[in-house]
């Protein structure tokens, strides 16, 4: 069997995973609250170890896709996720992103800093109700 090399993100990529991550946990909390439904009742739904559920709500781990799904299926729920340029919303209006390798030339700004009022530029998930 072949050896797995392990993937070296850039600092974008680590943004990136970053804001997916947390995404992910926000979103997960959030349909926990809303369905009042317990970590370990999550667990026991979605057929995972408590400590899964926990690891996912921490959002600083690595989950399988996989692992997403059954976790936000086991409460009826789908999660989709939307792909948004990293760098976009640091352009004035109007204005298209750069291509990737001429992104380091932008200037950084603070989200305070941002016209559009979007807290945070990226990958953002959004939760659904499965049967809707």
């Amino acid at each position: 069997m072949a050896k797995r090399s392990r993937l070296i993100l850039t600092s974008d990529g680590e943004q990136a995973f970053g804001r997916l991550a947390d995404g992910i946990s926000r979103a997960l909390d959030a349909v926990l609250r809303q369905e009042r439904v317990k970590k370990k009742q999550l667990a026991e739904l979605a057929g995972v170890d408590q400590a899964v559920v926990s690891r996912a709500l921490d959002g600083s781990r690595n989950l399988e896709t996989r692992t997403v799904a059954a976790l936000f299926g086991a409460m009826g729920y789908s999660l989709d996720v939307v792909p948004r340029p990293m760098h976009a919303a640091s352009l004035p209006a109007g204005e298209r992103p750069l291509s990737h390798d001429r992104q380091k030339d932008l200037p950084k700004r603070r989200p305070a800093d941002l016209e559009s009022g979007t807290r945070d530029p990226g990958v953002s998930p959004r939760v659904e109700r499965a049967d809707a």
